[in-house]
């Protein structure tokens, strides 16, 4: 997305960033744009194959936000991109950072941008630390860091430089140099004199710049599941969209997953126990595994669903989250 920097690639890339490092997000960045190469074919594909293509990646929200802001865009733009930092923030699941980073890397307007690695470099910097207010300032932490973020990429704009390269420079800088433990400030260009933190005389000042960001309490979630196996390497697996509502559960809405309820007179051969983390929850899930000698056997039992090859499933080609890949990846292994 570098190389050739589209408002539309750059979009997709910046949303497979959030949460997911760039060394997972590339091979799926590459496929997603061979199979949806501009915003007419995402708006136009089936969410089902959206989610495929997504699968592996993670918090499946982020697809289905996309593939809405792609209808939105070709519904009531005639599929013209957004040209600026407001017209992005009105599509679903693009925030101020992520709208920053389309108008300016893509259309080198003057935004600013925020992510860890901007933020830990300016909270250096300038000397800001979370929680601690400069005197006679009302600003927030984040507010301050978002002020002098936008008086960067100005001030580069006013001396003719490029916006997406002052705020790719930022980035860069926190990814490489300005590392979170231990920062290598003999290389940084800006050096220790222009640096308020690393001039402070504080032992591994790192540790108080831009300080610890208070995390949400870990919220333990604990769920059933069954897993109907056939004798010819198929799995079950139920609409994820009838799921939707659940509490826990919401994220899997659009995915297939595996029943909740089992058939009472089909009895499980063994239980997995499995966990898996889904923003601050903490998901302990057993899952009875129950195997039949014919598939029709669920035949007018359960209707909801449909049935899948452990084997497709396993090599990414079905629209299913990690636990469901994990959990045929173990039952393929012991076939």
């Amino acid at each position: 997305w570098r190389d050739d920097p589209t408002p539309y690639r750059v979009w997709v890339s910046e949303i497979m960033l959030q949460q997911t490092q760039v060394s997972a997000v590339v091979p799926f960045f590459d496929r997603f744009l061979a199979r949806f190469p501009d915003v007419s074919f995402l708006a136009a594909a089936k969410q089902e194959a959206v989610l495929t293509a997504w699968s592996g990646l993670g918090y499946y929200a982020r697809a289905r936000n996309l593939q809405k802001a792609a209808q939105t865009v070709v519904r009531d733009r005639g599929g013209a991109l957004p040209e600026s930092r407001e017209g992005w923030l009105q599509l679903p699941g693009i925030g101020p950072y992520t709208a920053g980073a389309i108008a300016s890397i893509a259309q080198g307007q003057p935004e600013a941008i925020v992510d860890g690695n901007v933020e830990r470099v300016l909270s250096r910097v300038l000397g800001l630390q979370r929680g601690v207010r400069a005197l006679k300032s009302t600003r927030t932490f984040r507010d301050q860091i978002w002020k002098a973020s936008g008086e960067w990429v100005r001030a580069a704009h006013d001396r003719k430089g490029s916006p997406s390269v002052a705020n790719q420079a930022l980035m860069e800088l926190g990814a490489t140099v300005c590392a979170p433990v231990s920062p290598r400030c003999q290389d940084c260009p800006i050096g220790r004199a222009g640096c308020r933190a690393a001039s402070s005389g504080k032992h591994e000042f790192w540790k108080s710049y831009p300080g610890k960001k208070p995390r949400p309490a870990t919220v333990q979630v604990d769920e059933g599941a069954v897993a109907y196996v056939s004798r010819d390497g198929g799995i079950y697996l139920c609409c994820g969209l009838c799921r939707r509502d659940e509490r826990p559960g919401r994220w899997r809405a659009g995915l297939w997953d595996l029943p909740v309820a089992r058939l009472a007179d089909l009895r499980p051969a063994e239980a997995i126990v499995t966990k898996y983390v889904v923003t601050k929850h903490l998901v302990n899930r057993t899952t009875e595994v129950v195997r039949l000698r014919r598939r029709h056997e669920l035949a007018a039992k359960c209707a909801d669903g449909r049935w899948f090859g452990l084997k497709t499933i396993v090599g990414g080609d079905a629209a299913v989250g990690a636990p469901v890949r994990k959990i045929a990846r173990l039952l393929l292994e012991r076939k």
